[in-house]
């Protein structure tokens, strides 16, 4: 079993993957969801022959998508650029909402 950094596209943020041969992944099968589970980190599980793969939470993976689905339009993606700017720059508003 390897441990090795993966930067990932968001800023300021470093993801730690371990990656396993598929011949180890099914000797410790539960052991590695389980990991998946506590660490809320990706496993990479390579063969000799074949595309390595990735299993991760699928709530990871769901959060995933939306991000792609909510960035593929590029009117969407500007709106949200600039929130995040504002957010960043102290540039927001709070409000207590009377329920």
């Amino acid at each position: 079993m390897f441990v090795i950094p993966v930067w990932l596209c968001v800023p300021k943020y470093v993801q730690i993957m371990t990656i396993v041969s598929a011949t180890d992944f099914r000797k410790n099968m539960s052991e590695y969801i389980q990991q998946t589970r506590d660490r809320r980190q990706p496993i990479t599980i390579t063969t000799q022959k074949q595309e390595a793969m990735v299993m991760l939470p699928l709530k990871q993976w769901e959060s995933f998508q939306e991000t792609l689905y909510l960035m593929s339009s590029p009117a969407n993606k500007s709106r949200l650029d600039t929130a995040i700017s504002d957010i960043r720059a102290g540039r927001f508003s709070t409000h207590n909402l009377d329920i």
